[in-house]
C-alpha cells in the first residue's frame, strides 16, 4: 500500500473516531470505576492498582476509547485486558502516553497514526445492539497509572451488575497476578511487568466465579512487616494510599466498599520472630476494619507459593492472629489454608492456569461463609 494511501485512511479513521454520534468523558456517571480510582481529574480518572478496571456499555457498531498512560520514566508500559460482551478477553500493550482502544467488528487499519496515537484494535464485535465492556490492568502501581480521557459511540450506556457484592484482596505479587503468563515474551527480552496479568490472577477469578466485583490492594515485593527487594514501605504503611508502591495520594476508601475482604500476606516477610509478626497482623486487620465497617467478612489467607518452612510457621501464626482479633471483639475474621503450593509461573509463582486452581479453591470456602 502507498504511503499516501496508508495516510489517507489513517486520517479517514481519525477523523471518524473524533466525531462519534456520543463522546462522553473518562468521568461521565455512566463509566464504573471498580478498585482504587483518584478522582482528583474529575473528566480523567487515574488507576493504579493491579487488576483496577473500568466498565459501561454502548449501542452501535464501533466504540472508541481514548486513554493516557503515565508512561513511568519514558519506557514502563502497562497491560490492559478488554472484555466485550463476555467473549475471551484480548490483551494490549499501551506503548507511549496517548492510547486509543477502538473496539469493533474487524480490523481497520494496522499502521501507526501519525498523529502521535498509539491505536490498538479489539476486532470480533458482534452486530450493531447494545454491548458490555470491561478494561482492566494487567499491570501494577509500578508501571505508572492509566486515565481514561473519553468513550465514544453511538449510544454510551451504563453497565449495572447483576449483583452488588464486593471482594477486595490484599497481598504481593501472587495477588497482583505477577509473573503469571510466561506465554507472552520470551525470557531472553523479558522486562519486569511483561508477565503481569492480573485479570487472570486468583483474586478476579475468584470474583468472577461469584459473580462480584473486585479490588487488588497488592504490590510485588510487600510484606506486613518485612519487604523484599530493597522495597522501602510495607502494606500497614500504604493501605490508606493510591500509589501503593511509593506511599503517595491519601486513598478515599469511598471508591470500593467490600463485603469480603481476603488477606495474603507473608510471604516476603519470611520467617519472623512469630510475636511481632502476629502483633503487627493484629492492628493492621483492626486497622483494615475500621476503614471497612460494612465488611462482613475477613479472611486471612496461607501463601499459595509455598507448602515448606514458612508453610508450617505461617499457619499456627494466623491462626493465633484471628482468635486474638476475635478475642478483641472481632468476630468476622477467619483463616484459610491453601492445599498446596503452585510454583510454574515465573520466578516460582503461580502461572495463569494455576491461578485458576488457587481461585476455585478459595471460591469452595467463600461459598462457606456468604
Amino acid at each position: 500500500m502507498k504511503p499516501i494511501i496508508i495516510s489517507t485512511i489513517i486520517a479517514t479513521l481519525l477523523a471518524a473516531c473524533n466525531s462519534a454520534p456520543q463522546k462522553v468523558s473518562g468521568g461521565d456517571e455512566r463509566i464504573t470505576f471498580v478498585g482504587r480510582t483518584d478522582r482528583s481529574v474529575a473528566d480523567a480518572p487515574k488507576q493504579w492498582a493491579a487488576g483496577a478496571y473500568f466498565t459501561f456499555a454502548f449501542r452501535g457498531k464501533e466504540c472508541i476509547i481514548d486513554f493516557n498512560d503515565e508512561n513511568l520514566y519514558g519506557e514502563k508500559y502497562n497491560i490492559i485486558e478488554v472484555v466485550v460482551d463476555e467473549q475471551p478477553s484480548q490483551k494490549f500493550y499501551t506503548h507511549g502516553i496517548r492510547n486509543r482502544l477502538i473496539i469493533t467488528a474487524e480490523e481497520i487499519v494496522k499502521e501507526q497514526a501519525d498523529s502521535g496515537l498509539n491505536i490498538l484494535q479489539y476486532v470480533g464485535l458482534k452486530g450493531n445492539g447494545e454491548h458490555h465492556v470491561t478494561v482492566c490492568r494487567d499491570t501494577e502501581t509500578g508501571m505508572g497509572y492509566t486515565q481514561l480521557l473519553s468513550v465514544g459511540a453511538q449510544e454510551v450506556l451504563k453497565w449495572t451488575p447483576a449483583t452488588n457484592l464486593k471482594i477486595e484482596f490484599i497481598g504481593n505479587s501472587i495477588t497482583c497476578g505477577a509473573e503469571a503468563d510466561t506465554t507472552t515474551v520470551p525470557t531472553t527480552n523479558y522486562k519486569w511487568g511483561d508477565w503481569h496479568r492480573a485479570y487472570y490472577g486468583y483474586g478476579p477469578r475468584t470474583a468472577r466465579n461469584l459473580n462480584a466485583q473486585w479490588a487488588l490492594t497488592s504490590v510485588s515485593g510487600i510484606g506486613l512487616i518485612h519487604s523484599c527487594c530493597d522495597m522501602k514501605v510495607t502494606m500497614p504503611q500504604v493501605y490508606d494510599k493510591y500509589v501503593l508502591c511509593e506511599d503517595k495520594i491519601d486513598y478515599n476508601f469511598t471508591d470500593f466498599r467490600p463485603d469480603v475482604i481476603c488477606s495474603c500476606l507473608g510471604q516476603n516477610d519470611g520467617i519472623q520472630d512469630s510475636t511481632t509478626f502476629c502483633s503487627a497482623y493484629v492492628d493492621f486487620i483492626k486497622n483494615v476494619a475500621n476503614h471497612n465497617p460494612q465488611a462482613k467478612h475477613i479472611v486471612l489467607l496461607s501463601s499459595p507459593m509455598d507448602n515448606g518452612e514458612l508453610s508450617e510457621w505461617l499457619r499456627p501464626v494466623l491462626i493465633s492472629v484471628a482468635e486474638q482479633l476475635k478475642a478483641d471483639g472481632l468476630t468476622n475474621v477467619s483463616t484459610f489454608f491453601f492445599s498446596q503450593a503452585w510454583n510454574n509461573g515465573g520466578a516460582d509463582h503461580p502461572s495463569t492456569e494455576e491461578h485458576a486452581q488457587i481461585a476455585d479453591e478459595l471460591t469452595q470456602y467463600l461459598k462457606t461463609i456468604l
